[in-house]
């Protein structure tokens, strides 16, 4: 409110108020006047850039992700689309990464999976090239490739790409960080999908142990946990683990 009662305001950082509205809006789970936040805000960078400015980017791929979270699907692609073409006519890497990786999401929540595959090879690419001052986003794009191949029923390949990603967030955030645990939630899964329980049990138990330290033995996060590795001894015979 501040910024939009200066009597000249300065346009950027009323765009920049707008769109942190929004997302504060959004975790205050007030979805629709996030949203009207969020068209705000883009209205005012398209008026202060132009509608085909590179800088438009970031912004349309937050917008997305907004969408991406009421599982608009189709309006978070669109808006995807549009941050990628944007962000590949301007020179900052990290902004196209970025917009692939949520347009990539899109496509793979969609059913898309040729138009995620082609995303991703752009992506890993600039994953790549980044990798070391962005580790945690050349993860997301492995991350990625995991949902891509296991969409697909390759196991195997999804499973080494879901440790290579692992291996990148233990080397980057050490071997207690949450993003480690979600890590390790989705290679458990990928063995179990394959049938694979012993190693399933070991991935899940891992990722237990690193949400009990994090977040306390008592967490309700760890039901989840503990939920699958009964599902695990079940499916794999071993009535004992089941009432973990």
């Amino acid at each position: 409110r501040i910024a939009e009662s200066r009597p000249q305001p300065n346009a950027v950082n009323l765009a920049t108020v707008t769109a942190n509205l929004a997302a504060l809006l959004h975790l205050l789970g007030q979805p629709g006047k996030a949203e009207r936040r969020y068209e705000q805000a883009l209205k005012l960078q398209e008026e202060l850039y132009g509608a085909e400015h590179p800088g438009l980017a970031p912004l349309l791929t937050n917008v997305s992700a907004f969408y991406a979270t009421r599982a608009d699907f189709e309006q978070a692609e669109l808006l995807a689309l549009r941050a990628a073409e944007l962000a590949e006519r301007g020179n900052d890497d990290r902004a196209v990464l970025s917009a692939l990786l949520r347009l990539s999401d899109a496509h793979l929540k969609r059913g898309k999976l040729d138009e995620a595959e082609q995303r991703l090879a752009r992506a890993r690419t600039l994953g790549e090239k980044l990798r070391g001052s962005e580790p945690q986003m050349y993860a997301q794009v492995l991350l990625r490739l995991v949902e891509l191949h296991r969409e697909r029923k390759h196991y195997v390949r999804a499973i080494e790409l879901a440790r290579e990603a692992m291996a990148v967030f233990e080397r980057a955030l050490g071997p207690n960080h949450p993003s480690l645990a979600n890590a390790l939630d989705l290679v458990s899964a990928l063995h179990g999908s394959s049938g694979a329980y012993g190693p399933a049990r070991i991935a899940a138990e891992r990722a237990l142990a690193i949400r009990q330290q994090v977040l306390g033995s008592g967490h309700p996060e760890n039901v989840v946990n503990l939920t699958n590795l009964a599902m695990i001894a079940k499916r794999s015979g071993d009535t004992r683990r089941a009432l973990y």
